[in-house]
């Protein structure tokens, strides 16, 4: 057995490519005690990274039709490829090398990730080729939450493929800030006002001027707009008799775009449907360079979108939905939810709950299978307040959940449980805590609801009290810890309810 590993790049390596080659060499170090060496020099018996030792039988072509993220892992001969159709393709491929050694990236933050120890890190007989069911996957966070870098690390290792952020803060650095990585990045934020009329020709007019000099200073990658009207009740004016504010709206978006594509002649705009906008428009059409945004706050948290069982989205929501989408392209569509909104779990209702993100990967599972059915596949999420402080109180296996089922729909979220329970914790019999689905809505919740859900506390805390008993590690201990301190933060919550 040698004890030299050969990481094999080509000497044209881009950034991307570059970056790729230095985290597998840095990752497989702290997996073995060989010498990791990097050579644009073939040798038999080495790990390519972006490229192959046949240029003429190269398996980019297996990957033609592919998104462009998508990536091969095979052996040829003595050698392992990994390879993708573009570099950040690439980069997927090689965290997914790592994942099939054991590494696991579970919440933004080194001290979250686990890296095993191996004897052997050069896989053989595998043939892997893969592609993801969403093209668009990212987070929309702000620029100044303290862990900000964390996230672009960890986006990259969980395949999402973009940043955006949700203010004007940091949009400067951030064509710096995820280079290495090939991240692509935006801005979502609210940028209009909250009243519209049909006829006020001046305010139309001001808003144009305004919107084309805002972007006319935001980076030159930029050619989708996230622009949206106030994050208050909207307003239409006294001559606007017989329209709906959604068809306004859309009416106003319309103008918007075309005056950016004088601009940016490619430039594409959002219309959001979200709160006073959610709607389908009657009597107004999207121009070509309209695309839709679907935001629904107004969902009920505790049931997946098209739950028949749940009156307020399978009525409300997910008929809505289908308007717009007969509408709006579905493979332009983009979805902005709130599955890892901190601070959505943290006001109103939820306001004593302070951020903690609710246990429901299985909701997850069936809300994102729904929009590939529907073929949206551009998914985004708020992440808004997933900081430092948050991991260092919370544990929420929807974290490294969301970006799973971007990639793979279909992903088995009971095994990835249990080996996080294992890799977290030191135990497996945790799974059955953080594969419990919490209904925790308190508008749509029912009293039966609350007791088994207050039923699976008390048990879950039995089996982490247990696991603490037969554990010496004090790593696992700190964390077990916590998890009990956060069972303890739900149940004074569930308190007011019960």
């Amino acid at each position: 057995m040698t004890n030299v590993i050969n990481i094999v790049t080509k000497n044209d390596a881009t950034e991307v490519e570059k970056f790729a080659v230095n985290e597998l060499a840095g990752y497989l170090r702290m997996m073995t005690n060989k010498q990791i060496c990097v050579t644009d020099e073939s040798l038999e018996g080495s790990i390519y990274v972006g490229c192959s030792p046949n240029i003429e039988k190269s398996p980019l072509n297996d990957l033609t039709t592919l998104d462009s993220d998508s990536f091969i892992i095979r052996n040829v001969g003595k050698d392992v490829i990994i390879q993708g159709k573009t570099p950040r393709g690439t980069l997927f491929g090689v965290y997914d090398y790592l994942q099939k050694l054991g590494a696991r990236w579970y919440f933004p933050g080194k001290e979250n990730e686990f890296i095993p120890r191996r004897d052997e890190v050069f896989l053989k007989d595998i043939n892997i080729k893969e592609s993801p069911d969403m093209d668009h996957r990212s987070v929309v966070i702000y620029h100044w939450e303290d862990g900000f870098n964390d996230w672009i690390d960890f986006a990259a290792k969980t395949k999402l493929n973009a940043i955006h952020i949700h203010s004007n803060e940091g949009i400067d650095l951030m064509p710096d800030l995820v280079a290495s990585r090939g991240l692509d990045f935006n801005i979502r934020r609210h940028f209009f006002g909250d009243k519209y009329s049909p006829s006020d020709n001046n305010d139309l007019e001001r808003n144009k001027a305004l919107v084309t000099d805002y972007v006319s200073k935001l980076p030159s990658q930029l050619n989708e707009f996230f622009l949206w009207p106030a994050d208050v009740v909207l307003l239409l004016s006294e001559n606007a008799a017989g329209w709906s504010i959604p068809d306004m709206i859309l009416t106003f978006t319309n103008e918007m775009s075309t005056a950016i594509r004088k601009l940016r002649p490619n430039a594409r705009m959002s219309f959001l449907a979200y709160w006073s906008t959610w709607g389908i428009p009657q009597k107004i059409k999207p121009v070509d360079s309209i695309f839709l945004e679907l935001a629904h706050i107004q969902q009920c948290f505790s049931h997946s979108i098209a739950d028949p069982e749940c009156h307020v989205n399978s009525k409300e929501i997910a008929p809505v939905i289908d308007g717009l989408l007969e509408i709006f392209n579905p493979s332009e569509t983009h979805v902005l939810g709130y599955w890892l909104d901190a601070s959505l779990f943290g006001r109103g209702v939820y306001q004593e709950l302070s951020g903690r993100l609710p246990i429901e990967g299985s909701i997850l599972q069936r809300d994102i299978r729904y929009y590939k059915s529907k073929g949206v596949t551009k998914i985004s999420t708020f992440a808004v307040n997933l900081d430092r402080k948050y991991f260092s109180k919370f544990t929420s296996p929807s974290v490294f959940q969301y970006p799973a089922l971007l990639w793979n729909v279909d992903a088995d979220l009971n095994s990835e449980l249990i080996a996080f329970c294992e890799n977290f914790y030191g135990d497996r019999s945790l799974q059955e805590v953080f594969s419990y689905t919490e209904h925790i809505d308190p508008i749509h919740n029912s009293p039966e609801q609350w007791n088994e859900l207050i039923q699976h506390l008390s048990s879950s805390e039995m089996i982490a009290r247990e696991v603490i008993k037969n554990t010496s590690s004090d790593v696992y201990i700190l964390r077990l810890d916590r998890l009990l301190k956060e069972m303890e933060h739900v149940r004074r919550w569930l308190s007011k309810y019960h």
